[in-house]
């Protein structure tokens, strides 16, 4: 469980739990009328597993409808310890 998010790849994971943990199987589309809905994420991986020359965290995103998507985390500030 992510208790605290001090690095951007502990931001990383979070949105991992997000997606995964989502009930794409209770996701009534029809009630958001053309709105996505987390049924629309067909796969995803991070940008290490996809072997992404970068040094930031981030996920790929693909779609059902074949759209991709690459989303940056970048740490602008360090919180606390």
């Amino acid at each position: 469980m992510i208790t605290a998010l001090k690095q951007a790849s502990d931001c990383q994971d979070w949105l991992i739990v997000l997606i995964e943990g989502a009930d794409i199987q209770s996701s009534d589309a029809s009630s958001y009328g053309d709105e996505p809905t987390i049924a629309d994420v067909n796969s995803w991986e991070t940008f290490e597993d996809a072997a992404i020359l970068s040094r930031d965290a981030g996920l790929i995103i693909r779609t059902a409808a074949g759209a991709e998507f690459q989303i940056t985390i970048l740490q602008t500030k360090s919180g606390r310890e």
